[in-house]
């Protein structure tokens, strides 16, 4: 708080302290009264003192009566009835005071009394309503409800009063007072007493003189209170310096009201009336200076006034139009300004015409027309602006704009990967952009990635997996990265469009690089058989000429050993035939063999191998099952290549079954151009992560295999222009599926 306020707030304090210290010495020195006060003395200035009160009260209820029509809110709604209601049943208080005149009955202490406490507790009351009720805009228009409820009140309140005063408890007896009658005036002073409590804590918050004013109103009334309750007898001077307070308590509570609110609503009427006159020189310079023609009509579709621009976009003087019809004066335009009237009529409140292309001086010009109501109060819809605004330059513009778009969304349509742009919103990424061929080979078209967030577009695990860089590229940084989305493999890249260094769009794309990264694995394959055809063709070469020599000697010791020693020369040739096994097969890979193609019976093939592979399922407990399933069956072929491949994967099979278990050869015809053979066993299966690499040189998952058998075998199939595919489930079984063209004119070309 600062120091004025604390000086104001102090100096409050102390007038109230001496108007206490001022009672208790008239209590303590003039009580009883002096003997010259008495009788037409005390009438008389109570008379002043109380009409002093009503005028304060009814000057109240006049000014907030006409400051509601300024001032709209629920204060200004109440105060007028209030006050009025106060004013008449202190006037009522006054007129039944023993001592005056005859009024409706005889005057009586009684009905005195009722008359001042009904006023005191509606003042009481009200007064408290309204400073605790909080100030808002009154909607309430016809008033004539609160002035019915005013006066139903009042008159009902003196009617009780006036019929019934005999028959209502005693306020007064022997000229003093009752109990009831303390009890009401303490009630009064306890409720006063808030409201003391309540303007300090407001003070100290708003800080507001006039807060002030209504502190003081409250205490003072509050020690008429006080007082009232210690008169002894109808003339005692305690009763007259009650009024004395009360008195100046009405005027600070005139003060307050008048100050605070209802100079206050004349103020903001003044106020008003200079911001409407500065207001209309605003709208007036507007009208005059604006570039659009504005032209205003009245009921009667008659044009009332024009600006200096209706000339310029009509090529008409003002003369020539104002005070003629709409009709007549523009008669090219009529159906859009009919139109727009009759919205307007309906209650729209904004009504545009569609953009009308007219002629002037031999060049095409666009006209776009707007109207709109001028509303009067109590009078309605009075008139009608409308706006018409010259909007060649626009659209010209906007055909130029569109046709460049047209031609940028044709260009990125035939774009073969994809073309899009995004915008964080609210945490998430939202497409503004999504155009290319790409698109449908994803599943996917522009309407259902258009206006959607990433969120919404992918599966979650994908959008989850793009974020990071999504927020890398709204940060301001390039960014490229490759995902893998419908067994496709894609290259996305980000580029941020900032406008005054912040980034406000990403733009982007995306390109199919799933044959590249195909013919890179192709390449990397190439160059690692490359690889081990060397090493195969010098392994070859360094281990067979010594192999022959150790395989020579070993047999020759043989023929002399004792036979307990023949086992170890037995298992020395064994080893020896393994590595010769293991030379011949690097000798495949070093040195293709020679191929024979010719037109062969598959069942023929079949046949010869599951005799071959009988003794091996009896010895593996395995049931071996032949199903030929199509009459088809010449292929164009190697017969010992094929041969080679069947047995190799057949082998395979029997060692996936340790324990036993079904070994199928299948052939069947997959379509009119291919041949299948499928060979399904029961074994261990093979874990997924492996059968991507399976066919790798030197990769096996057997304990004592090489790896080339598998190698050799792709490399078979390829060169017949086949295919192998495997598909298993671990613990349940393998299928190699082996896919051969049927033989035709191309393949005669091809094999030659």
């Amino acid at each position: 708080m600062t120091i004025n306020h604390t000086n104001k707030f102090s100096e409050v304090i102390i007038h109230i302290f001496l108007a206490v210290v001022l009672v208790i010495l008239i209590n303590l020195f003039f009580v009883p009264a002096p003997e010259g006060y008495q009788g037409l003395n005390h009438f008389s200035i109570h008379t002043i003192l109380e009409l002093f009160s009503i005028f304060a009260c009814f000057s109240i209820c006049s000014y907030g009566w006409h400051a509601y029509n300024h001032s709209k809110t629920i204060h200004t709604l109440w105060i007028p009835s209030i006050f009025f209601a106060v004013g008449f049943l202190d006037l009522l208080h006054i007129l039944t005071y023993p001592g005056m005149p005859h009024f409706i009955t005889e005057a009586s202490s009684e009905k005195t009394i009722w008359f001042w406490i009904a006023a005191r507790l509606t003042a009481t009351f009200s007064l408290f309503f309204l400073f605790t009720f909080k100030n808002r805009e009154s909607t309430v228009h016809n008033r004539k409800i609160f002035i019915a409820v005013t006066l139903f009140y009042t008159f009902f309140i003196s009617f009780i009063i006036f019929k019934f005063e005999h028959q209502l408890p005693l306020l007064i007896e022997n000229e003093s007072p009752t109990l009831l009658k303390n009890i009401l005036e303490l009630f009064i002073s306890s409720i006063l007493l808030i409201c003391i409590f309540l303007a300090s804590n407001n003070y100290l918050k708003t800080k507001k003189s006039t807060d002030l004013d209504l502190l003081l109103a409250f205490s003072y009334l509050f020690i008429c209170e006080i007082m009232i309750t210690q008169f002894t007898s109808i003339t005692d001077i305690n009763i007259l310096i009650a009024h004395i307070f009360k008195a100046i308590g009405y005027a600070y509570i005139f003060k307050f009201f008048y100050f605070s609110k209802l100079l206050l609503s004349f103020r903001q009427k003044s106020e008003a009336e200079t911001n409407l006159r500065v207001t209309n020189g605003l709208l007036e310079s507007v009208f005059l200076n604006t570039p659009d023609s504005i032209m205003i009509i009245d009921q009667n579709k008659k044009i009332v006034r024009v600006n200096d621009c209706f000339t310029s976009v009509f090529n008409l003087k003002k003369s020539d139009v104002v005070g003629v019809s709409l009709k007549d004066a523009l008669p090219k335009y009529i159906y859009a300004f009919e139109k727009m009237l009759a919205e307007i009529q309906n209650g729209k409140t904004l009504s545009d015409s569609p953009i009308i292309a007219q002629q002037k001086d031999g060049e095409k010009i666009f006209i776009r027309h707007s109207s709109f109501p001028v509303n009067r109060e109590g009078i309605g819809h009075s008139h009608t602006v409308i706006v018409s605004r010259n909007v060649t330059k626009q659209v010209l513009n906007e055909e130029k704009i569109r046709a460049v778009e047209q031609e940028w969304i044709e260009l990125v349509k035939r774009q073969q990967g994809i073309l899009f742009k995004f915008k964080e919103v609210n945490s998430g990424y939202l497409f503004t952009l999504c155009e290319g061929k790409l698109l449908k080979a994803l599943g996917l078209t522009p309407e259902q990635v258009v206006g959607k967030l990433t969120t919404e577009v992918f599966a979650p695990e994908i959008a989850e997996q793009v974020k990071p860089f999504n927020a890398r590229a709204w940060n301001g940084e390039d960014v490229s990265y490759e995902i893998e989305l419908n067994n496709l493999i894609l290259f996305v890249t980000y580029k941020p469009l900032k406008r005054n260094g912040k980034v406000v769009e990403v733009i982007g794309s995306t390109l199919d690089i799933t044959s590249l990264k195909k013919a890179e694995e192709l390449l990397q394959k190439s160059e690692k058989l490359a690889v081990v055809g060397e090493l195969a063709a010098g392994l070859a070469h360094e281990i067979r000429n010594p192999l022959t020599t150790l395989k020579g000697f070993t047999q020759l010791l043989g023929s002399s050993v004792a036979p307990m020693n023949q086992t170890f020369i037995n298992i020395m040739l064994s080893e020896l035939d393994r590595i010769e096994s293991i030379t011949n097969e690097f000798m495949v890979v070093a040195k293709p063999q020679a191929v024979k193609y010719e037109i062969y019976d598959l069942k023929l093939l079949i046949h010869s191998i599951s005799l071959f592979a009988g003794p091996q399922s009896l010895l593996h407990n395995v049931e071996l099952i032949v199903d030929i399933k199509t009459s088809t069956t010449n292929v164009y072929c190697d017969v010992n290549q094929l041969k080679q491949v069947l047995i190799n994967l057949i082998k395979n099979s029997f060692e996936a079954m340790t324990c036993g278990g079904v070994l199928t050869i299948e052939l069947d015809q997959l379509d009119h151009t291919h041949i299948v053979i499928r060979i399904k066993d029961t074994g261990i299966g093979i874990p997924a992560e492996i059968i991507p690499r399976l066919g790798e040189p030197f990769y096996t998952l057997k304990e004592k295999g090489t790896g080339l058998g598998l190698m050799v075998s792709f490399r078979i199939i390829e060169a017949h222009k086949g295919t192998i595919h495997f598909d298993s489930i671990e613990n349940v079984g393998t299928t190699v599926e082996i896919r051969l063209p049927l033989p035709n004119e191309e393949h005669h070309k091809l094999f030659a």
